[in-house]
């Protein structure tokens, strides 16, 4: 997971970092939650073969310095229109 952040932060373009985890695996949950994660919407019927079959989305938002940064510097270009910056996300499933 460092290595993912690590890259992650690298991309000012991603904003977000989700993964959906199955509901009955308590311990990474928690691994997630300590590292800044929240717990998001239940998934329903997520998972094939596994009972429950259902996950949570973990979710965490990153770059948003780069982000603020790079807004208010294409901001402050004269004659120049800020460019639309797409909304990025990088996912996993644990």
């Amino acid at each position: 997971m460092r290595v993912v952040m690590e890259n992650v932060a690298k991309d000012a373009d991603i904003k977000e970092v989700y993964m959906h985890v199955h509901t009955g695996n308590e311990e990474a949950q928690a691994f997630y939650g300590k590292l800044g994660f929240e717990k998001g919407a239940l998934v329903p019927g997520y998972y094939r073969g596994i009972t429950p079959p259902d996950a949570h989305l973990f979710s965490k938002k990153v770059n948003a310095a780069a982000a603020a940064a790079s807004a208010a510097a294409s901001a402050g270009t004269a004659g120049e229109a800020a460019p639309a910056a797409a909304a990025g996300t990088a996912a996993a499933t644990a």
